[in-house]
């Protein structure tokens, strides 16, 4: 308890800046990609996309309006899943723009197919990212264009 700790010069203190005290900022999109990026987001894709298919067959593909039409919950959920995509759709916008990857076949591919439109983007956003950083461009980065 007695012990004397030094303190630091006068000197050094004037040599000192509060940059030292800054901890290192880290973009999210620069940090490595991790397999659960790919993997999750592609099962889902394949499980869901799988189930949707034999429900268009067994029911038709557009079955779900008879159930909204009979059901006030079937519509619901109907409207719930149309705003919740478009809502999805305005960030996936954003994010195809900073990463300068495709958006128009995901936005169609969401209107009609809905979350399997919005997944497909997430698998190909993470392939893109595995690419780009194979290269050693960060994550997520746009490609250079070759001439």
């Amino acid at each position: 308890m007695g012990r004397h700790i030094p303190s630091i010069s006068a000197r050094r203190r004037e040599n000192m800046t509060s940059e030292v005290m800054v901890a290192p900022q880290i973009r999210s999109h620069a940090l490595p990609m991790t397999k659960t990026k790919l993997v999750l987001p592609l099962l889902v894709l394949i499980g869901f996309g799988a189930f949707s298919t034999w429900v268009a067959i067994v029911h038709g593909p557009l079955g779900f309006l008879a159930s909204a039409g009979r059901d006030p919950w079937a519509l619901q959920m109907l409207l719930d899943v149309g705003i919740a995509c478009f809502v999805a759709s305005v960030g996936l916008v954003r994010d195809a723009r900073a990463r300068g990857l495709p958006i128009a076949p995901y936005l169609v591919a969401t209107f009609f197919l809905g979350s399997l439109g919005l997944l497909g983007y997430l698998v190909h956003r993470a392939v893109a990212a595995r690419g780009g950083a194979h290269r050693g461009l960060p994550a997520g980065a746009p490609r250079p264009v070759s001439t």
